[in-house]
Formats: structure tokens, sequence, C-alpha cells
């Protein structure tokens, strides 16, 4: 796994979707990214504000999802609907 997902960036809310092994993490529950790491061969790992400190480095990708808002989600699915242009007087 390396690159790093668009959603990926200091400062976005994310939604952990895998607990799996890590006692540290909660599924369902929203962090917040305050740093990207990189380790051996490039892989890439997310840094995680609600954790204590020795708990905050090392969590990959794929274990997160972009949070989502109603808000975001209007915006991007009716984008189109929600642009249109003021008609001009005839």
């Amino acid at each position: 796994m390396s690159g790093i997902p668009g959603w990926a960036r200091v400062g976005a809310k994310v939604v952990c979707v895998d607990d799996g092994d890590a006692p540290a993490l909660t599924a369902d529950a929203i962090y917040t990214i305050t740093g990207i790491a990189f380790g051996w061969q490039g892989v890439g790992f997310l840094v995680l504000a609600e954790l204590p400190e020795h708990l905050r480095d090392g969590w990959f990708f794929s274990r997160f999802r972009p949070l989502i808002t109603q808000q975001d989600d209007i915006e991007t699915h009716f984008k189109a609907l929600l642009d249109v242009p003021e008609q001009v007087g005839v």
C-alpha cells in the first residue's frame, strides 16, 4: 500500500471502519488527522489527534474513510442543480 488518498490531509475528519486488533481504535469513531507519516517502502500512516500521545502514529489509511457531513454530501451530489445561474430578464 502506498500513495496518499485524496481525503488524507491535515485537519480532515475520518471515521474508523476497521478497529480490528487495535484496542486504541473504535469502529465508527471520528478522528482528526494531525499528520501523515511514511514508513518503510513508502507506506503511509495517519497521525490522529484524539489518541494518547504514545498511540497517535502508525494507523494505516485502510482503517479509515473520510467523514462526509450531510452538507458535503448535498453539495457534492447536487452541485449541478445548486449552481444554476440566475435568469437574465428578457
